[in-house]
């Protein structure tokens, strides 16, 4: 399984990650640390099977809406 963990706080990233190794069925873990990076690496023709998604990003925007423009 193909996970993606996208949070601008480095501390949350760091500690999902941690327990996401636990589960044996993963063989990657790619970080993001904006949208942007996140969409980039979408754009190349990436996919992952679960996407992690920090929800409140401070701006106008939320992380409920950000996963909504990813999955059109």
């Amino acid at each position: 399984m193909r996970v993606a963990i996208c949070d601008s706080d480095e501390v949350s990233v760091t500690k999902l990650e941690k327990y996401i190794k636990e589960i044996d069925m993963v063989n990657l873990i790619v970080k993001f640390y904006s949208v942007e990076d996140l969409r980039m690496y979408l754009d190349k023709g990436q996919q992952f099977d679960v996407v992690f998604m920090n929800i409140d990003w401070g701006c106008e925007k939320n992380g409920i809406d950000y996963a909504a423009e990813l999955t059109l």
